[in-house]
């Protein structure tokens, strides 16, 4: 069904919360969704659409071919050959039908069983055999088509796939031979019997096919699921919580949490399942999991592992289960962590009281009828997307789905002035993250190979296994690690494709794994904090020899992690969109350094010119502190005040303070000790700076004060040699340590 709830019908694991059809205001909150999701370019063109049509229709034909081809070889008459067939199958944002311009298409190649994946598809011989004939190896064949480019095959990784573009189209084609002599037109993908003595290989490559057909099954009307869905997909990439690899949410967890809201409410408009998506998630108790349907045991002897964390140790610790509706009925949110189950609580919240505010704040306009069918409009429902259909063997034949309106809503609006944008009201919900100025310390991981077709395989590996480096990070004790899933280009001397940089974003003023804070440590004898550091230099250096230990691994592959402070974030972090905040602090930052000095230089001249020539004391000696060399107060000149002194001139308070009784004879000597202090304080953070930017394995020791409470500013988190001299042992020890002041009270 996609055009609304039947009567009498439940969906999912649970009757409905509610069934309340929509009133006008969600109707009409629902088309200002939708306007600002085209505003942003969500959805494909007509002509868009045809070309993919098209693309698939080619690559039916070429599969289809490819099998005619292979089962001759087997010795097959060309009667025989041409009824084996093939069939190409779509998954993911395509099939779902909420792909943007631009996105790739997961495709699925169903073949018989006399086709052999390694040696028909990849080419790979058998052991000791003959290698295959190349006129009939599907790499091979797509090759020598003009309009197929960038070929990237893997035949040994977990799901093996063809990566390739087709006359601008990017594929991503996986391939699966079941135990059929030849492949009938109408094949239901959902039937558990097609797994019959299949290698683990082929279910994983099968399994993306059968859990979108059965997501698109289980809801109740599927055009309010996709623009709900197009609107979450948009929120989580704004908001740098999309991406399975490193912890979050992929493409089918978030539309299995979409699916759910639907069916628990099955005639609401797309504004309203937006709205409770964030109310219903915020309050979930996890690990409580979300299924769209009870866990199917299918056919015990086809001999699939299930997900039941009641049985299956692994499965018990998982954090925030969302389980596949088809057999077999799988987590895919192994993947999530403390760090980042916590970010995607916090954005959950945040999505809830906005959308709670768009909804407070909302008028329908002036111009509007007293009632709205909840449906989306003609030219709407005609840009849905092509995915509606299966791609039959037979190219290009497709059967839409309709969209039969709702009820009409009941419950009138006073209407009121329209929104000056259409959409406006939703753009808060979908505000670019600020992530570079949420921290104030940062890991920069680095990835670089000498060529684009290495650094595709490189790059791969390595991002794979930043989940066990987050792992690691998250057992040390007081430390708080933010993974960001989008990749940047740091390194601009290397050659295009060939670099790619991620960052994760530290925190080490957080309570301990048990939620309650760690005990304040006592002060020392003279009444300074006692410091306490925070080594990784572990779980970087385990990390680092895990991901270089790669067998396909050559000199040429090269990976480095490196601490980096807000302010010495490179360009490509400070300039993107999620470093907006970030930027303008350092550019304002700069500005007040350099007001700083301007109003200490003008201090100074005056001071000699001044007080020096009148007291006969030498030129920058005050005879009013006791000798110590003379600072510009931070309450009377220039309106510096106590919030902008430097660090200098704190350290230089506190000298005067302890040399009050000292007589005036030893102005001298500590005016000639004030100034190698600054000389010293300058060569530390000179030499912390160039290790916490150095692109090598990191030691990093965070010193930190006794009751870290608030984030300082950046120019408190310098190395400070004035403390157990982090800075000089940084300089001196075998590895690069990284040491960082954190200010306290």
């Amino acid at each position: 069904m996609d055009g609304g709830a039947v009567p009498g019908r439940s969906y999912g694991v649970t009757e409905p919360i509610s069934l309340a059809s929509p009133e006008p205001l969600d109707q009409h909150l629902s088309d200002e969704l939708e306007a600002y999701l085209r505003a942003n370019r969500l959805y494909e063109s007509v002509a868009e659409q045809q070309h993919r049509e098209t693309v698939l229709s080619d690559l039916s034909e070429l599969v289809t071919e490819w099998v005619r081809r292979v089962s001759l070889a087997a010795g097959m008459t060309d009667a025989m050959a041409n009824e084996t067939g093939a069939r190409i199958f779509t998954f993911g944002s395509y099939r779902l039908g909420v792909n943007g311009p631009g996105a790739d298409i997961d495709t699925l190649c169903i073949a018989p069983r006399h086709v052999d994946r390694k040696r028909d598809v990849f080419g790979i011989p058998e052991p000791g055999g003959v290698a295959p004939n190349p006129d009939n190896v599907l790499v091979e064949m797509l090759r020598r088509k003009p309009l197929a480019t960038d070929i990237v095959a893997v035949a040994d990784a977990y799901v093996p796939i063809i990566k390739f573009e087709y006359s601008g189209v990017e594929i991503d084609l996986l391939c699966a031979c079941l135990q059929m002599s030849s492949i009938p037109e109408k094949l239901d993908i959902l039937d558990d019997s097609i797994l019959r003595n299949v290698d683990d290989s082929t279910q994983r490559s099968i399994n993306g096919v059968r859990v979108t057909d059965a997501i698109l099954r289980l809801v109740p009307n599927i055009p309010h699921f996709r623009t709900t869905l197009r609107a979450i997909k948009l929120w989580a990439k704004k908001r740098a919580v999309y991406s399975n690899v490193l912890g979050y949410l992929g493409g089918v967890a978030w539309a299995i949490l979409v699916a759910r809201i639907c069916q628990l409410y099955p005639n609401a408009a797309p504004a309203t399942l937006l709205s409770r998506f964030f109310r219903v998630y915020e309050q979930w108790k996890w690990p409580n999991p979300v299924l769209l349907r009870s866990i199917s045991t299918g056919n015990p002897n086809l001999g699939f592992k299930l997900w039941n964390p009641s049985m299956n140790m692994s499965d018990r610790r998982h954090l925030m289960p969302i389980v596949t509706p088809s057999y077999p009925s799988m987590n895919t949110t192994h993947n999530v962590s403390q760090s980042t189950l916590k970010v995607m609580k916090e954005e959950i919240s945040r999505g809830n009281r906005i959308v709670n505010e768009v909804f407070d704040g909302a008028s329908l306009p002036s111009s509007s009828p007293p009632a709205v069918k909840a449906t989306l409009t003609p030219a709407a429902a005609a840009l849905a997307t092509p995915a509606d259909a299966s791609i039959d063997a037979a190219p290009g034949k497709a059967i839409a789905n309709g969209s039969p309106p709702s009820d009409v809503a009941k419950t009138p609006v006073k209407p009121s002035s329209a929104s000056p944008t259409p959409g406006a009201a939703w753009a808060p919900l979908f505000d670019t993250v600020d992530f570079f100025s949420q921290h104030s310390h940062f890991l920069q991981i680095d990835v670089f190979a000498a060529e684009s077709p290495t650094q595709k395989k490189w790059r791969g590996w390595v991002e794979s296994k930043l989940r066990l480096f987050i792992h690691r990070l998250e057992a040390l004790p007081r430390v708080g690690v933010h993974p960001f899933p989008p990749e940047f280009v740091s390194a601009t001397a290397y050659p295009e494709g060939c670099g790619a940089t991620f960052f994760f974003g530290l925190d080490f003023s957080v309570p301990a794994r048990g939620g309650r804070p760690e005990p304040v440590p006592p002060p020392s004898v003279d009444g300074a904090p006692v410091q306490r550091t925070v080594d990784i230099t572990q779980p970087v250096d385990e990390w680092i020899g895990l991901v270089t230990n790669w067998q396909e691994r050559t000199a040429a592959m090269l990976v480095s992690v490196a601490h980096v402070k807000r302010k010495g974030l490179p360009p490509c972090a400070v300039d993107s969109a999620f470093g907006r905040a970030a930027r303008g602090t350092s550019a304002s930052k700069k500005r007040r350094k350099e007001r700083k000095k301007s109003v200490s230089t003008a201090a100074g001249a005056a001071t000699k010119a001044g007080a020096g020539a009148a007291n006969g004391a030498p030129p920058g000696v005050s005879t009013q502190t006791g000798g110590v060399a003379a600072t510009p107060s931070s309450a009377a000149v220039g309106g510096v005040d106590n919030d902008g002194d430097t660090r200098d001139a704190k350290r230089r308070r506190m000298e005067a303070t302890a040399a009050a009784d000292e007589p005036a004879s030893a102005a001298g000597p500590l005016a000639a000790g004030a100034a190698a202090g600054d000389a010293t304080t300058a060569t530390a953070a000179t030499t912390a700076d160039a290790v916490s930017t150095a692109p090598t394995s990191v030691a990093a020791a965070v010193a930190e004060d006794a009751v870290p409470s608030v984030e300082p500013e950046d120019d408190e988190l310098q190395a400070d040699p004035g403390v157990g001299a982090p800075a000089v042992a940084a300089a001196t020890s075998a590895k690069p340590i990284i040491s960082v002041k954190l200010a306290g009270l």
